[in-house]
C-alpha cells in the first residue's frame, strides 16, 4: 500500500528522532467504498465505519497483512444497492482524532450489496500489503501496527556511508537514531543534519568524488538496513584531507520516501 503523509512522517519521526509517537495508535477502522468513489452510506443513523483493535486477532501481520475473519458489524443497507470495491483504513489516536492511513485499498473480491442487507467482508478480502525499503522493516512495521509488538525498538542507530555513484569510498559514519544531527522538522519531505558530519581523513593514492550519501538503519542485534541515497552536491576530496558535510550549506539531505 501507499502510505499516507501522516503515516510517512509518524515513522520518519521514530526512526529518525527516537518519537515514540507510533505508541499513540491503539485501533483501526475500515471504511467501505464503492465503485463511484464515495463512501459506504447505509442511509441509517449507524457509524457505516467498523472498528476494530490494534492487536486484534482480525490481522494477520506479515509483509501483506489480511483479515483472518469475516468483518461483520456494518449496518443493514437501507436503500437501493451499492457496489463495493475499495477501502480505506483509518488509525485511532490516543486522546486525538482518527487519521487515514492506507487510502482508496482495492478489495481483493468486489462486493455487492442489496437493499436490506448487511456487509460482511469474506475473510482475505481486506489485504494490506507493507512495501517498504526491506523486508525485515517491513515485518517489523507490520507487527508492531497490527499487533502491538514493539519490534521497531532495536533500530537505535542511522548509517552514512561515501558514495561515488555506486563504488564504496570506505568512510562511513554512525549516529543514534535520537541525535541532534537530524533535523526531521525541517520540513515535512526531508531529514536534514543540523550539525557538521565528519568522516575523517580520506585515504587512498588520489583525489575521489563523493555524490551520493547511503543511508542505512540498525541496531542492537539488528543488522543495517538500507532505506536508500541522500541528496548531495559533488564533491572532490583530496588524498589526506578531512571530509565534512557541512549543516551551514545543507550539504546533507534525506528524502524518507515509503511508498
Amino acid at each position: 500500500m501507499a502510505l499516507t503523509n501522516f503515516a510517512k512522517q509518524k515513522i520518519s519521526e521514530y526512526l529518525f528522532e527516537g518519537s515514540n509517537s507510533l505508541s499513540g495508535f491503539n485501533g483501526f477502522y475500515v471504511e467501505l467504498i464503492t465503485s463511484t468513489g464515495a463512501a459506504y452510506n447505509s442511509g441509517s443513523v449507524a457509524d457505516d465505519r467498523i472498528g476494530m483493535n490494534r492487536s486484534s486477532v482480525f490481522w494477520n501481520a506479515g509483509s501483506t497483512s489480511s483479515n483472518k475473519t469475516q468483518l461483520t458489524g456494518l449496518p443493514n443497507q437501507q436503500s437501493g444497492s451499492q457496489n463495493i470495491t475499495n477501502f480505506n483504513l483509518y488509525i485511532n489516536v490516543i486522546g486525538g482524532t482518527v487519521e487515514k492511513f492506507a487510502a482508496n485499498e482495492p478489495l481483493t473480491n468486489n462486493i455487492t450489496i442489496l437493499q436490506g442487507e448487511t456487509p460482511i467482508i469474506p475473510v482475505g478480502a481486506l489485504d494490506v500489503k507493507f512495501d517498504f525499503s526491506s523486508t525485515d522493516l517491513e515485518s517489523r512495521v507490520g507487527h508492531y501496527v497490527f499487533e502491538g509488538a514493539d519490534q521497531l525498538g532495536s533500530y537505535d542507530s542511522i548509517r552514512f556511508r561515501q558514495y561515488n555513484n555506486t563504488a564504496y569510498l570506505g568512510k562511513e559514519v554512525s549516529l543514534n537514531r535520537g541525535s541532534a544531527s537530524f533535523d526531521y522538522s525541517t520540513s515535512s519531505n526531508y531529514t536534514y543534519n543540523k550539525i557538521d558530519f565528519d568522516f575523517g581523513v580520506q585515504g587512498g593514492t588520489s583525489n575521489v568524488t563523493l555524490n551520493n550519501i547511503r543511508v542505512a538503519i540498525g541496531g542492537i542485534s539488528t543488522p543495517y538496513q538500507d532505506l536508500g541515497n541522500a541528496t548531495m552536491s559533488s564533491t572532490s576530496v583530496a588524498k589526506g584531507d578531512t571530509v565534512r558535510l557541512k549543516a551551514s550549506t545543507q550539504a546533507f539531505k534525506f528524502k524518507y520516501d515509503i511508498s
